[in-house]
């Protein structure tokens, strides 16, 4: 059976894999220049990223609020 994140209404993960971490959510450098080029500054970058990969995850955006901690973790540092 599927899990409830694999169905008709995707949800995100409270425990999120390392693996899934490298492979779904962290930016190609393509979304990081886009990011820099349509955002002011690294904090709206950093937010900007957030919700565009969990939007392609997810296929809705959802607030910041409820993105789980460790996806914060997948930016490079500056």
């Amino acid at each position: 059976m599927p899990s409830i994140h694999d169905t008709a209404y995707p949800r995100l993960k409270t425990s999120i894999t390392a693996r899934d971490l490298t492979d779904i959510y962290t930016p190609t450098r393509e979304e990081q220049a886009l990011a820099a080029t349509l955002t002011p500054s690294s904090t709206s970058q950093v937010g900007f990223l957030i919700l565009l990969k969990t939007f392609q995850r997810l296929g809705y955006f959802v607030p910041v609020h409820a993105v789980p901690q460790p996806l914060w973790s997948i930016l490079p540092p500056r």
